[in-house]
């Protein structure tokens, strides 16, 4: 089975790029992590299913899902920067979230974050910036300013 040609085959017919090609527990199944979601195709890339897949011979176990978290993970490991991480104290989930240069919502998070850190949730901020120059923007933010956050900002240039 070549996977480079499945992922071309499927996002020349479909235009959707294929990031992720994985073998399927049914004999010639694949899916295919995209960035409109999972999809599952044959070898040729001839016939595509969108849905979910269950394991029934695992207590009903959501491989769609599965599937999509692997894709999360790998794109979260291509991500050239390096997150601002709010660790939780006792950690049970963590999760990313790309805040952009004009986010409003950027505003409001303080309260927020500090609330999931107390339930158990970390937190990943990746910084989406769109002009280099903007990028020292981050450091001034009154979000990053205050407690906890000062903490993880770096302590010379904020150029990064």
């Amino acid at each position: 089975m070549d996977t480079q040609a499945l992922k071309q085959t499927i996002t020349a017919r479909l235009g959707v790029p294929v990031y992720l090609v994985e073998p399927t527990p049914i004999a010639g199944l694949y899916m295919l992590g995209t960035s409109q979601g999972v999809l599952y195709s044959d070898a040729k890339g001839d016939y595509v299913v969108q849905g979910i897949m269950l394991d029934m011979t695992r207590d009903m176990k959501n491989l769609t899902i599965s599937g999509m978290r692997e894709q999360r993970r790998l794109g979260l490991a291509q991500v050239a920067h390096t997150p601002i991480v709010l660790k939780a104290r006792d950690e049970r989930h963590r999760v990313a979230l790309f805040l952009g240069e004009q986010d409003a919502a950027r505003r409001q998070l303080s309260a927020t974050l500090q609330q999931l850190q107390a339930l158990g949730v970390s937190v990943e901020i990746y910084p989406v910036i769109d002009h280099a120059e903007r990028a020292a923007d981050w450091c001034s933010d009154p979000l990053l300013q205050n407690d906890p956050l000062k903490a993880y900002l770096p302590q010379t240039a904020c150029s990064e």
